[in-house]
């Protein structure tokens, strides 16, 4: 979901913080999701065959949380990690709002 200036769920996440626009994203501790890079072009996504951007089948395991918070290092984007809030495990464990 993306509205107005607030990104949630893994796969807005994911794009947002590629593109570097995510300024903070906050993280439930408990967060566990498996996912794959691509070796050719380097995307990040949930386990698939098939490179969602390059349509590569040359593809390695990951942990999405690690990978997301390397990624948002990168991009000097604040990032707090916190205990179970109902609402935010509603949105998919995880939020962010965009520099622009």
């Amino acid at each position: 979901f993306v509205g107005g200036l607030g990104v949630t769920g893994v796969n807005d996440i994911i794009d947002y913080a590629e593109s570097g626009r995510l300024d903070s994203v906050i993280i439930q501790k408990t967060l566990n999701i498996s996912g794959v890079r691509c070796r050719k072009c380097n995307h990040l996504q949930i386990q698939s065959n098939n490179c969602e951007k390059c349509n590569s089948d040359n593809l390695y395991n990951v942990g999405i949380v690690n990978e997301l918070v390397e990624l948002l290092t990168q991009s000097s984007a604040e990032i707090e990690f916190c205990e179970q809030i109902a609402e935010l495990k509603e949105l998919g464990g995880i939020a962010g709002l965009l520099r622009y």
